[in-house]
């Protein structure tokens, strides 16, 4: 399993494989999965959306939106001179839903959608790599 997320009901929860493919549990609804689909890269993540359904994050930035989860763009989709060499590593949606934040190993961060954009570590050099990301 690549990783865990509690439903927004709070009553269920999903698990999410390398491969794309999900497992509902409790009151967290089957939305799809890219189980069946041929990936560029495994999948690194997943996240609730508020309203439901779901996002599924890939190595490369790739977004796989399922249920009420909008899509609002993804790393693949920047032009090549924006996009992070190191792999992203997770997604967090924006408070309302709306949008999302990409995170990469190396601190890089992209926001789409309504999910504005506050500074990353980038530039920085880091003493280990991010694995991951969380809103406040």
């Amino acid at each position: 399993m690549v990783g865990l997320v509690p439903s927004p009901g709070g009553r269920g929860y999903w698990e999410v494989t390398s491969s794309g493919d999900v497992y509902s549990f409790g009151d967290a609804s089957f939305s799809g999965s890219t189980g069946a689909m041929t990936l560029a890269q495994p999948i690194v993540g997943m996240a609730a959306d508020p309203a439901g359904g779901y996002w599924l994050v890939a190595r490369d930035g790739g977004v796989f939106a399922f249920g009420a989860a909008g899509f609002f763009g993804s790393v693949p989709g920047l032009p090549v001179s924006q996009r992070p060499s190191s792999a992203v590593v997770g997604l967090v949606p924006s408070p309302g839903g709306r949008g999302y934040w990409e995170v990469t190993s190396s601190g890089d961060v992209y926001s789409f959608g309504d999910a504005s954009f506050s500074g990353s570590t980038g530039a920085m050099t880091l003493a280990q790599p991010i694995v991951g990301m969380a809103t406040s």
